[in-house]
């Protein structure tokens, strides 16, 4: 909880600033502009670059709240995994036996069709290995 806190103080921080920097790098190159000191052109890629240096801090912050997330998310599962189980175990247990491989549906019925159409075998799923 205090690290989605943390995010979500910090997203808007960063953005606050970024936002900052552009309106101030706007009202002064607005100012040199009027007095011929500065081109529009140039004011315009200052503020392009205000937008290449904020980005990278803005994609940092995101690889910073997926990690946090996924912090969190194994701390669950960890604990999850912790957790005993509520099913109790057999006083007696008995032994598995050996398995053979195969399945058998016994008294199992279902039908696709009529005895001409799927043809009699006897066997369910007849056929498929």
């Amino acid at each position: 909880v205090r690290g989605q806190w943390l995010i979500s103080v910090y997203f808007p921080f960063v953005q606050l600033l970024s936002s900052g920097a552009a309106a101030a790098v706007l009202i002064v190159g607005a100012g040199r502009v009027e007095a011929g000191t500065l081109t529009t052109g140039a004011l315009v890629a200052y503020l392009l670059y205000i937008d290449l240096f904020f980005a990278p801090v803005q994609q940092l912050s995101q690889v910073f709240d997926g990690y946090q997330q996924a912090t969190v998310s194994l701390r669950r599962i960890q604990d999850l995994l912790r957790e005993p189980t509520s099913t109790p175990r057999p006083a007696a247990p008995r032994a598995v036996r050996e398995l053979r491989g195969e399945i058998a549906f016994e008294d199992v019925r279902f039908q696709y069709g009529t005895a001409e159409e799927r043809g009699e075998t006897g066997e369910a799923l007849a056929g498929i290995t």
